[in-house]
């Protein structure tokens, strides 16, 4: 038994016992890990080097319990974590609450040290306390933007694997003129299709399931920022209980509430459309011949820095029209140096940037005081 206190030690290493079984008996080795109550542990593999193969495990292996709310509880009435074995090392595993158990299961004849080992941390769990406990739930949490502007945004058990069956709402709430921005820095869930049926993330606009839904997410996912169109922010992430044991980590997201973020009034001037979950993406659809205008971000005031605004214009296409989009500029203004785009630019893509599907394959790349010419979409 590994157990944490004030004045002991907060990491050290665990391995396989040495023993001999002539008999090749069934053999059973628990190992436990109780930290404080402001503590969790973590475990972590270096070697590992078991008989067998998942999913049966036959002979040799260990089962893991990483959801013991009591250590006094016997380890059938708990949360089962799943069970390794093989010769590839294992994911890190971070307890839900204080206590972590390893059951290690072996009929070798002879067992030694070398066959698996680690290091084990009792790992302060203030980082999983994002904001406010939702009560009754063990992952649920309210974030208010008058209490903290920015922080992260972690799945129960991150990095190590997370849990099955769980379900974890995280509501976001800003003030009036605040919008809330989400950057994933991992996101690994289980991959079980497009349409995410097992394990998934589901982003909301609002503050409740009843607000328009931005995007499901699963598999892994990489550059994932989202931004709420106004002061709430709707998170819920959702595991399925199911037999297959998983290696997954889940994922790790910094928030911030912010009133400098780009305001969409500019889109709400024109018929355009903001794309939810972007900071200022826009569509604007064809009314069959229609026409009207688009405006930089905060124009007629100065643009904002470090921005990106993609504006996405289509015109009809069916069997009896296909029309082409045109754009005439009437002001134009970004600054340039000798010639270069060093503060800001606009570029164009006369084909449509989704069909090409590359960034750096535009057709103009615009900048300076002089006026563009009148310019042709190549489809609608």
């Amino acid at each position: 038994m590994f157990v944490s206190n004030s004045d002991g030690l907060k990491n050290g290493t665990f391995s396989a016992p040495y023993m001999e079984n002539i008999q090749n008996y069934s053999r059973q080795c628990i190992y436990t890990f109780i930290a404080t109550e402001d503590e969790r542990v973590q475990i972590t593999f270096t070697h590992f080097n078991l008989r067998g193969s998942k999913p049966q495990c036959n002979h040799e292996y260990i089962d893991l319990y990483m959801e013991i709310e009591d250590p006094g509880v016997e380890l059938i009435r708990t949360p089962f974590g799943g069970r390794i074995c093989g010769k590839n090392i294992p994911v890190s595993r971070i307890s839900m609450y204080e206590t972590l158990v390893l059951a290690f299961y072996t009929d070798k004849s002879r067992v030694t040290p070398d066959l698996f080992g680690g290091t084990y941390e009792f790992i302060d769990a203030a980082q999983y306390v994002m904001g406010t406990p939702t009560p009754n739930t063990v992952c649920s949490y309210r974030v208010y933007s008058d209490r903290r502007r920015e922080g992260d945004m972690m799945s129960p058990t991150y990095p190590g694997v997370y849990p099955k069956n769980l379900k974890c709402n995280y509501n976001f709430f800003g003030k009036r003129g605040q919008r809330v921005r989400l950057e994933f820095m991992d996101f690994d869930l289980l991959y079980g299709g497009p349409h995410c049926p097992f394990d998934y993330v589901k982003i909301y606009d609002g503050d409740t399931e009843e607000d328009s839904l931005i995007q499901t997410y699963c598999g892994q996912q990489r550059n994932l920022v989202v931004f709420s169109s106004s002061e709430n922010l709707y998170v819920k992430f959702v595991t399925l209980q199911r037999n297959a044991d998983t290696s997954n980590r889940g994922f790790k997201a910094a928030y911030e509430f912010s009133e400098r973020f780009v305001s969409l009034d500019f889109i709400s001037k024109t018929d355009g459309e903001h794309i939810r979950g972007t900071q200022c993406d826009q569509k604007i659809l064809s009314k069959r011949g229609s026409s009207g205008m688009v405006f930089s971000p905060n124009y007629p005031y100065p643009y904002h820095p470090n921005v990106v605004c993609r504006y996405y214009v289509y015109g009809m296409q069916d069997a009896q029209r296909l029309e082409r989009v045109k754009l005439q500029f009437e002001k134009f203004e970004i600054p340039a140096v000798n010639g270069a785009c060093a503060d800001g630019f606009l570029r164009i893509y006369l084909q449509g940037q989704e069909e090409r599907y590359a960034l750096d394959e535009f057709d103009h790349n615009l900048c300076g005081q002089n006026l563009p010419p009148a310019l042709k979409s190549e489809g609608p």
